[in-house]
């Protein structure tokens, strides 16, 4: 969630604000011209802020801000009220911060213009100006910035603004995300927010502490807090905010996805579509309503001024444009796992391509340069996301053609610093699929290795990791029981900590397969596995369950129906290799049962598959 605050341009202006008639006539009135000029002038700079191609283009936009700038300018070097000459002040300053380098002369005017409201008790246009001041602050020193905030805090209690109050303590809760003292974000939040009158405070902050929670990976610590902003949304009372309810459900997926639970995920994606679709079916011009481009919002603190029933505190989240691009990938992330029939996930995914180019190219109506930069840097992490997930939708259908992961590589020099730091052990466990994959085990043995030692253990790329490289061992190409065994002993008490249900499902399924217990025990563990599939919707581990279930059973009539379960499941997910054994053992079980017309027909249905065979097992590959 990015930073709440009351933006300078939202504040209507009041000329005589706080002056009688006769001092109102000792005051010059040339910002009834000058503003409404630098407003056009920043406006027509913003208007093509994410269409700057050329040198040309660049040069154009900052000589419609410095236009904007120099009318505000002109403002403070007249006689104007004074309240007018703290919105010149602060809008000047934050100008100068949001477009250009010059901080410090900022800094100087802001710090003019907190002196005047201070002498004129405009409190809340100085508040807005210590808030900007906090903020310019806390990129060269957030030591400092926090002392400042200390003060500030002091000062609205002191006047009794619960406004500032709340929006100074969330500030303080933002800074110490970005230092990353998750501990004191909880703290500050806990004592600040969780027992506020207002619902939609109490809503913001439990949000925040589940997003704190996500950045830890503690998915079952997030999903408790999201529980409770849940609740805050049942008894809403007053204004409807779409942007807390859809983020909610958006940290709900990811949470529920981090545990393995598939079912749950899909069921909590439905409700984002539906909300989605609800705001699309009022929008206007293609905008849904209450939605900014900047991700602004408002929600209304309940007031206890006599005559005010509310007070509104803006915060910034993502846009309409950037929530749709984000469902699209949660989207095709949920449906790898079940929905290869129709492949679904691929049509999603292929979806947020679209939407992604489509807001790159379109004209933008209030961003700043560095906002458009910004929110093109996320686009690019999201577009680099949507095709690592298009690759592995291609590798878990034993498709390995090399195209999807050259596209990848092609991106992956496009993408943010930061994003690349992300994705790196992603990107290292896809490309080591892709050579074990295609019979090049010693460099995927390689690669897994890389990411276990570029992760902590508890990560789940890590486990998965370690899993490959016990069935690389295991397999004849490398086989080596021994280092086998002694990483199956490393891993067994990280799977025993593990919260993912799918990952701690797929190292039962392979512990299994080479397991030497008894018979009955092995039919025991296979039920138990065979529900937990089912339990999390993952096609594919149900598929494989069911392949070792039949070599188990021995009750005929169980034998057959699970082989023939297992071969409509592979079928329906498109899976080749799975499609041909499955089908294989469907038709000797039937022969075996006696059932020597349902095996042949079975057989002419291996058939068909057979000729696909080729590209699976013996793949081109040029990678």
């Amino acid at each position: 969630m990015a930073t709440s605050q009351v933006g300078s341009q939202d504040l209507q202006v009041q000329v005589q604000h706080d002056a009688n008639p006769d001092q109102a006539s000792a005051f010059s009135n040339i910002h009834l011209i000058l503003f409404p000029l630098a407003q056009e002038y920043f406006h027509a700079a913003h208007a093509n802020s994410n269409r700057l191609r050329t040198q040309q283009d660049v040069l154009a936009y900052y000589k419609h801000i410095a236009t904007g700038i120099r009318c505000l300018e002109a403002v403070l070097k007249e006689r104007v009220p004074p309240y007018v000459d703290c919105l010149a002040a602060l809008w000047y300053s934050e100008a100068l911060f949001n477009e250009t380098d010059n901080w410090s002369h900022a800094d100087e005017v802001l710090n003019k213009g907190i002196a005047i409201a201070s002498r004129n008790n405009l409190y809340d246009v100085k508040f807005t100006m210590l808030h900007l001041s906090v903020r310019m602050l806390a990129q060269t020193s957030t030591k400092a910035a926090s002392k400042l905030l200390d003060v500030c805090q002091r000062e609205a209690r002191a006047f009794g603004m619960p406004t500032w109050i709340y929006t100074f303590q969330y500030l303080t809760a933002l800074l110490q995300f970005g230092n990353q003292e998750y501990a004191a974000v909880i703290h500050t939040l806990k004592s600040s927010f969780f027992d506020c009158s207002s619902n939609e405070l109490r809503y913001v902050s439990f949000l925040t502490c589940a997003l704190v929670q996500l950045k830890q990976d503690n998915a079952a610590l997030a999903l408790e807090y999201l529980t409770r902003a849940r609740h805050c949304e049942t008894d809403y009372s007053r204004t409807y905010v779409p942007q807390l309810v859809i983020m909610r459900m958006i940290f709900e997926v990811i949470a529920i996805m981090m545990t393995g639970d598939v079912a749950a995920a899909e069921q909590m994606l439905a409700s984002i579509h539906q909300s989605i679709e609800n705001q699309a079916g009022v929008e206007q011009n293609g905008q849904w309503p209450h939605w900014h481009e900047d991700g602004s919002f408002i929600i209304a603190l309940p007031s206890s001024s006599p005559g005010v029933k509310t007070i509104p505190i803006k915060f910034r989240w993502w846009g309409q444009s950037e929530v749709l691009v984000i469902t699209y990938l949660l989207s095709g992330v949920v449906k790898l796992y079940n929905s290869f029939e129709k492949r679904i996930a691929i049509r999603y995914l292929s979806e947020g391509f679209k939407a992604i180019d489509n807001e790159l190219t379109k004209p933008s109506s209030n961003l700043s340069y560095d906002q458009v930069i910004a929110r093109q840097k996320l686009f690019k992490t999201i577009k680099l996301n949507l095709q690592y997930y298009t690759c592995l939708e291609r590798l878990m259908r034993n498709d390995w053609s090399p195209v999807e992961l050259e596209k990848l590589i092609a991106i992956l020099k496009q993408a943010p610093d930061d994003a690349l730091a992300g994705m790196y052990p992603c990107i290292l466990y896809l490309v080591a699929l892709y050579f074990q994959g295609t019979g090049r085990v010693e460099i995927a043995l390689e690669l897994y290795n890389l990411v276990t030692r570029s992760v902590g253990q508890q990560s789940d790329y890590a486990m998965l990791s370690m899993i490959a490289i016990i069935l690389i061992y295991k397999g004849d190409i490398m086989r080596n029981e021994a280092e086998a065994s002694r990483l199956a002993y490393r891993l067994q008490p990280l799977i025993d900590a593990c919260n993912n249900k799918a990952i701690t499902c797929a190292w039962q399924t392979v512990s299994m397969a080479f397991s030497s217990a008894s018979r009955i025990d092995m039919q025991n563990q296979i039920s138990a596995l065979v529900a937990t599939t089912k339990t999390i919707a993952n096609s594919q581990l149900t598929t494989i369950v069911l392949y070792f279930a039949v070599l188990q059973f021995t009750n005929h009539d169980r034998r057959e129906t699970t082989s023939r379960a297992a071969f409509v499941n592979a079928k329906k997910t498109r899976d080749i290799l799975w499609s041909w054994m499955t089908g294989v053992l469907a038709s000797d079980v039937l022969k075996q049962n006696g059932k020597e017309l349902m095996a042949e027909k079975q057989r002419e249905l291996n058939q068909r598959i057979a000729p696909l065979l080729a590209d699976v097992i013996n793949p081109t590959v040029s990678l």
